[in-house]
């Protein structure tokens, strides 16, 4: 049974739940896409795809699309939080090369004003 095996190597509690509910609701009758539509870990537009796949038998395809959504759609998140990190990271850089600057230049120029007097 599929969701047995998935349900083997999910570690996250709330998956392992969602699993343990998928099976129940198989073992009643259920549909998957049903189960699926009234999880809240799964988003809307991946249950009705789902229930598509099922009506129409095409089911690994949609999984396999799904799969291809869903990573590029994390592509993209990555690559725009690495955007907003970039800036910042550049800013801290800066402030910790000038604050070693000033650490080093700070006792030379008191050094130096006190030979002056």
């Amino acid at each position: 049974d599929a969701v047995t095996i998935v349900r083997g190597v999910t570690t996250n509690v709330l998956w392992e739940d969602l699993w343990n509910q998928t099976q129940q609701s198989l073992t009643r009758g259920q549909t998957f896409s049903d189960v699926v539509l009234e999880s809240r870990l799964i988003p809307p537009s991946i249950g009705q795809m789902i229930a598509a796949g099922e009506r129409t038998g095409r089911l690994p395809e949609v999984f396999a699309r799904i799969a291809l959504t869903t990573e590029e759609e994390l592509d993209e998140a990555i690559k725009n939080g690495t955007q907003l990190i970039e800036p910042m990271m550049i800013m801290f850089m800066g402030v910790t090369v000038g604050g070693i600057a000033i650490a080093l230049l700070l006792p030379i120029f008191t050094i130096a004003n006190v030979m002056a007097h």
